[in-house]
Parts: structure tokens; sequence; C-alpha cells
């Protein structure tokens, strides 16, 4: 089915005045990726949306995060879960994105852009099923998306989009992939040239959220941490928990990311105070999960 018989003309008129409004203004460059994202949601009812430059892919590898943009309402709660993504998911190979390590060996260079729903390339127990899913995803508080990538002639890399609606709202229509196709398509080199021209430094996503906001993090990521701030090591917490050894350790690399420490000894001074303040209790040294 072609693109245009899934939009209405109002659908329609929007996106090009969405375009042309961006074609037409002076914008720098360093504004161009929230410019777009902030537009985008408007356009398709999303509620987070992240634009990327990555390398390029070789066979057999997952491509690197060079630079993100985050936008949309829910911007402040997620974007902290996308920067410890794009921080851990080299060494954590479950933690990738299910749908992306499908577009990743799909994409090609005889087409400038591919665009797709999640649905598109996964079943709903494939894709709740993902580790990447839990802990970022609906961690996050999203579900829904839409993926989009180009390659970027010239430079390497291709640039990405995901478009994301918050957890418990519909799902994305047809229609509304079809305005995402369209114009990432007719903006992709606009946005590579943005991308592309500006230092990675000016593109980072928002800072960690504050340090108290314990609620916010996945419950393994907790059960962790309370079992650190119980005084165990990392092989008795993995025991307590029915974990392995390297699991644990991943979130414990996870945890320090997370609030900004360098030692364990830092994290659990700045995080003891918070788990007994918030009343969650901290078991004894040892003891195992229930």
């Amino acid at each position: 089915m072609y693109r245009s018989n899934l939009l209405t003309v109002q659908q329609t008129r929007g996106l090009l005045e969405f375009v042309a409004d961006l074609e037409r203004g002076d914008v720098p460059l360093h504004d161009r990726a929230t410019r777009f994202l902030d537009g985008l949601a408007r356009l398709v009812g999303a509620d987070l949306l992240t634009l990327s430059r990555v390398t390029a892919a070789k066979p057999g590898e997952f491509p690197r995060i060079i630079a993100s943009v985050v936008g949309g309402g829910l911007r402040d709660r997620a974007a902290p879960y996308f920067v410890e993504y794009a921080r851990v998911q080299h060494d954590r190979p479950l933690a990738r994105d299910p749908v992306l390590r499908e577009l990743t060996e799909r994409a090609s260079m005889a087409r400038p852009v591919f665009t797709l729903r999640r649905q598109d390339l996964l079943t709903d127990r494939q894709w709740y099923a993902s580790e990447h899913v839990g802990d970022y995803r609906l961690a996050a508080g999203i579900d829904h998306c839409i993926y989009a990538q180009t390659y970027l002639p010239g430079a390497g890399g291709a640039i990405r989009l995901t478009v994301n609606r918050e957890r418990g709202s519909r799902g994305f229509s047809a229609a509304a992939c079809a305005l995402v196709d369209l114009a990432f398509e007719r903006l992709a080199a606009w946005l590579g040239e943005g991308l592309s021209a500006a230092p990675p430094t000016s593109l980072r996503a928002p800072p960690p959220r504050p340090a108290a906001d314990l609620d916010a993090l996945p419950e393994r990521w907790l059960g962790v941490l309370a079992r650190l701030a119980a005084g165990d090591s990392e092989k008795q917490a993995a025991a307590a928990l029915g974990l392995s050894p390297h699991t644990v350790h991943e979130y414990a690399k996870c945890l320090h990311g997370h609030f900004g420490v360098h030692s364990r000894g830092e994290l659990l001074a700045r995080c003891i105070p918070l788990l007994r303040s918030g009343g969650r209790s901290v078991p004894p040294p040892g003891a195992r999960a229930t």
C-alpha cells in the first residue's frame, strides 16, 4: 500500500507545513534535532523521541551510539534510562533493543530510509520477554514505538530515530508510521548535517535524575542495591537473589552510572539513607531473598 493511501488530507497538510517550517527557518545546527523531535511529537502524538548518530554497522557487530538528543513530554523522566542504555549496550548483549538488532540486519543502503513499528517485527511475547524492555523501556514509562534509520552519505554511519508512547497508551497506527517515514525521509539530510556538524558533547541527554528518586529504578536494580547496602558481596547478592554473579556485577555498574558515583563506598553512602528514609528494609548480610 502506498504511504499516501494511509494518510488523510489533514495529516498530509500538517506534515507538509511541519517540514516547510523547518526547512524555511534559519535553525542553528545544534537546535535542529530538538525542533524536529518536538514538532514530530505533536504531529504523531508521541511522548518520547530519541535521535541518535550511530557508527556504521559491520557484520556481526552492533552499532555504537556517538551522540543522542532526547525530546518529548517524558524527556526528563526517561532520558537517564537511555543514557544508561547507550553506556552498557556493548557490555550487555541481552540488554540490546531487540527491534534494533533486527533493524541493523535488515537496513540497507539501497533504501534511503527504513521505518517500521516494533509489532511489524516482534510479537508481544518476544517484546515483553526482552531484558531491554523490562529494564529500560517499561521502567522509563514507555512502550509502543516506531523506529526509523537512514545512512549518512560521505559521513559514515547512520542516524536513527525512535518514536515512543507512554506505557498503557494505544499503539501507533500504520498512518502514524507513514508520517514518521515521510518526515524523516524529507528531512534526513537536514538532520544529518546538524548531527554530524555538532560535537557529541552538545547532544547529550539531560543529566541523570536526582538520587532520591529510588522509585524510578528497575526492581532488579533495587534488589541488588538493597543487598549491597546490607553488606553483601556481589557473589552473596547473586546467591540471595537467584542471579548470576555476572548479572549482579552489571546491575552494580548500572547503579554507579545512575547515581554518578565511582566507588562502592560512595554508592552506599548516598543510597543507604535513601533506602531507610523511603521505608525500604535493608536485609542482614547473606539473608536469602524470598
